[in-house]
Parts: C-alpha cells; sequence; structure tokens
C-alpha cells in the first residue's frame, strides 16, 4: 500500500497514527503526553525526565519516539533521533525494545519499518543503530535488522556494531 508523504508538522505530530496492522491488533502511534499517564510498566520505569526530553525533541522536529500498542496495552518501543541539523546524513534508531511476552510477535518488526517510514518521509537517506553482537537478545535483534535491510558498516567497536540501511 503506497502512502502519502507526510509534512513535517505531521511526522512529528504527538500520538500521530503511523500503522496499523488489524490482523495483529497493532498500532504503532508517536509518543503523548497521554502515554506517560496510562500506568504502562515501561513509562513507569523511565526516567520521566528521558520522557520529557523525547516530548520536547519532538515538539523541536528532533526526534521521533514510536509506541507500540496491542489493544490498549504498551507492546513495545522504538527512539529514532532524526535531528535534521547534525552534520550526518542519516537517522539513528537509539532504541528498540518489545516487551519480553510480546517477542516473536512482530511489533519489533513493524516498529522498525515505521522507523524507517519516518526517515523516508524525512527524506534522509539512512539509519543506522548500534547492536552488541553477543548471544542472547542482541543476536535475536541482529537477525531482525539484517531481515529488514540493514547491513554491517563498522564492526563490533566495544559499544556495539554499527548497522546501516538505506533508504
Amino acid at each position: 500500500m503506497k502512502t502519502q508523504k507526510l509534512n513535517r508538522e505531521e511526522i512529528f505530530a504527538p500520538g500521530r497514527l503511523v500503522h496499523v496492522d488489524e490482523s495483529r491488533n497493532l498500532a504503532i502511534r508517536n509518543l503523548s503526553a497521554e502515554d506517560l499517564h496510562k500506568g504502562d510498566v515501561f513509562f513507569s520505569q523511565a526516567r520521566p525526565m528521558m520522557l520529557d526530553r523525547w516530548l520536547s525533541d519532538m515538539e523541536q522536529e528532533k526526534s521521533v519516539f514510536l509506541v507500540a500498542r496491542m489493544g490498549s496495552r504498551y507492546a513495545g518501543s522504538c527512539a529514532l533521533d532524526a535531528d535534521p541539523y547534525k552534520k550526518y546524513e542519516a537517522a539513528f534508531i537509539c532504541f528498540l525494545y518489545v516487551l519480553p511476552k510480546k517477542r516473536g510477535s512482530g511489533v519489533g518488526g513493524t516498529l522498525v519499518d515505521s522507523a524507517i517510514r519516518v526517515v523516508r518521509d524525512l527524506s534522509i537517506s539512512a539509519v543506522e543503530l548500534l547492536v552488541h553482537s553477543d548471544e542472547g537478545m542482541d543476536s535475536v535483534a541482529k537477525r531482525l535488522y539484517l531481515r529488514k535491510g540493514f547491513e554491517e558498516k563498522a564492526p563490533e567497536n566495544g559499544f556495539g556494531e554499527l548497522m546501516i540501511r538505506r533508504v
């Protein structure tokens, strides 16, 4: 399904619906102030200062924070640094998190697809991320990113392996 390209104001709008998968009852939206008050475990454990910063960065059109919900329940989230004033020509996925009980249900892949769509709508040429190449969840994450078209850009350097996807 081809979607109309959005303008910057629409891309960064709090609460904007980014993607719907009715077959899984899954919706991806931009973070909104309402999310902070729904009592989700993720938001209740996150530092309020960080959440306020993400909302502020969205208002300043620097970052997009995507929230995945299955029905009305939190399922995962993804933070995307898309600051157009940086010298880099790539957006950066700062983190991707899926609740353990929702892993394997397509939430992570849908969050990655939604982040890629935002990058494309912003006319940014690529998206990058760091992933650790150890065993466990990071190896699962790396396989997800490889399936989504990411390639190794730089090897593990103590912080993680830099991966890139052109859009």
